[in-house]
């Protein structure tokens, strides 16, 4: 439940701005793995091409490597955490593509298969392609053979490589070398190599990447090519945000109470509330489990039975089961001694009146801090005013706190923009 607090406002069900929607391909093994952000819960489409396989090794003609399979998969509810992404690599000359695999807790592996290798001849023949990525060797709700590859001809060219699948095509097969050309590649989401010339001009091509087989080479001379890489795409089609209730503090008698809601929760270990007195400084006075992970809303409370004499500033540090932490915004609540600082009009439109009880007769400064404990102003208090009026027209709407420092004095009073 990383920084489901971040925004937590007087004002019910407020969602976090951040937006992490968009497509990331990974197609080269140092991407490393997908990390589903925290403060969403994901609905997200992950598609898969295996490696393609490598043109046959061989000292004659050559078939053309196999070409990868596809998968893909929609996954709903997909909640923050890592997920692990392994490309299947293409086969070298003579090897067979690998798998590729979308993998992580709580969800359904996703993989392609990888074509095979084609053959390659030391005597006069034919040479067979390598057999596509099969779509039963693969496995999710979707899933699409890749091409196979051509063969090479005895006496003439190498096979060209089979084509990766699409979503709804399977892979184009590699054509067949011909007496003197290479076979050419097969179509796909990643096109298969053309074979090599007889006489190696041009020579054998590699296969395109995601999972495109590589050619094979002609029978006089040349050399035939790697498969290509297999790919993973992840592409979020929904993050639903976690949603914010509520947070509420409130004196009753001799005793704070404090309530506060949730309408989402992801990993959430539980919350620390913390008291102080200056709006900057909190020490922890008590825990309240939270849920873990739920999609139900949830309804809080504490009692603070000690509150301090004068003004208690309280706020929720929410900490996820994996150590991280994020807060609240800070209220406050007032027992005993009344306010030496009042603010009015609160809410307030364009402007505040911030008044005193008396002038401070020595130089006194003032700052404004935002609901997060950010400082947004700033400045000098006249030494013999007792009032002072604040331009907050430009300030976004919100929950600040206003600190003025005489001296070793501080007082702290809060206010509400709309």
């Amino acid at each position: 439940m990383k920084n489901i607090l971040a925004l937590l406002l007087l004002s019910p069900m407020l969602a976090l701005a951040q937006n992490p929607n968009g497509s990331v391909t990974f197609d080269q093994v140092s991407d490393g793995n997908w990390v589903a952000l925290p403060g969403y819960s994901y609905n997200i489409t992950v598609q898969a091409w295996g490696g393609g396989g490598g043109g046959g090794s061989s000292t004659r003609n050559a078939g053309g490597g196999g070409g990868g399979a596809y998968a893909s998969r929609t996954y709903t509810n997909v909640m923050p955490g890592t997920y692990t992404v392994s490309l299947g690599l293409g086969g070298v000359v003579g090897g067979d593509g690998g798998a590729t695999s979308f993998s992580g807790t709580g969800i359904t592996t996703l993989s392609a298969a990888g074509g095979s290798a084609g053959l390659g001849c030391s005597n006069p023949s034919d040479c067979a392609g390598g057999a596509r990525g099969l779509a039963s060797s693969s496995s999710g709700s979707i899933t699409r053979d890749g091409g196979n590859g051509g063969s090479g001809k005895h006496n003439g060219g190498g096979g060209g490589g089979g084509g990766s699948a699409t979503a709804g095509v399977v892979g184009g097969n590699g054509a067949d070398g011909g007496p003197a050309s290479g076979g050419n590649g097969g179509t796909g989401q990643g096109a298969g190599g053309a074979g090599g010339h007889e006489d190696a001009t041009p020579n054998a091509v590699a296969g395109t990447a995601p999972g495109g087989g590589g050619g094979g080479r002609g029978t006089n001379t040349g050399t035939s090519q790697a498969g290509a890489i297999g790919w993973v795409i992840v592409t979020v089609n929904s993050a639903l945000p976690i949603e914010l209730g509520t947070f509420n503090a409130k004196p009753a008698g001799n005793i704070a109470e404090l309530s506060w809601t949730t309408a989402t929760e992801s990993n959430n270990s539980h919350f620390a509330i913390e008291r102080g007195t200056d709006a900057r400084t909190f020490s922890e006075i008590g825990q309240v489990r939270g849920a873990g992970t739920t999609q139900e809303p949830q309804s809080y409370t504490f009692t603070d039975e000690k509150p301090l004499s004068g003004t208690n500033y309280y706020r929720l540090r929410q900490v996820d089961y994996d150590g991280t932490e994020s807060f609240s915004p800070v209220l406050s609540v007032v027992f005993g001694k009344s306010d030496r600082i009042s603010i009015a009009p609160s809410p307030a439109t364009d402007r505040v009146r911030i008044l005193l009880e008396e002038a401070p007769g020595r130089d006194a400064y003032w700052k404004v801090y935002d609901s997060m404990g950010r400082e947004i102003r700033s400045g000098v208090w006249e030494v013999e005013s007792a009032e002072y009026e604040l331009d907050v027209n430009e300030l976004p709407e919100g929950m600040y706190t206003f600190r003025l420092e005489v001296g070793a004095s501080v007082q702290v009073k809060q206010f509400r923009k709309l």
